[in-house]
């Protein structure tokens, strides 16, 4: 039992990174056994986005602060994301979205707002 939540969106970044990179990182090899949320898509042997791990109905209680350590190791390498990711959890109004700038993870809460301006 626990509280569930589902992803959506990926982050892309500006360019791809190489093995010698990321791989050494929690990140980098996509199994479904690993228990990270995120990890690093690999195509043809280079990390071009940030993905969920599983979007469907899982626990995502640590994203924050895998993007926090995905922004780090990115940062060493000067490189940069666009993009979103969103968790959106159980309860209605419950939904996040995750952006990196300048580096640095940026945490948003969604606002439900009524016709009459009223909010939840």
């Amino acid at each position: 039992m626990g509280y569930d939540s589902w992803g959506d969106g990926r982050l892309t970044l500006s360019r791809p990174l190489v093995w010698s990179e990321y791989g050494g990182s929690k990140f980098a090899v996509y199994s479904p056994e690993d228990q990270t949320n995120l990890f690093l898509r690999e195509e043809r042997g280079r990390v071009t986005h940030i993905e969920w791990r599983d979007a469907d109905e899982s626990k995502k209680y640590d994203v924050l602060s895998e993007l926090t350590e995905l922004a780090a190791l990115l940062r060493l390498f000067d490189v940069t994301v666009t993009g979103w990711l969103v968790r959106s959890g159980e309860n209605i109004g419950d939904v996040e979205r995750y952006t990196i700038v300048d580096g640095v993870v940026v945490s948003e809460k969604a606002v439900l707002r009524w016709p009459d301006g009223s909010t939840v």
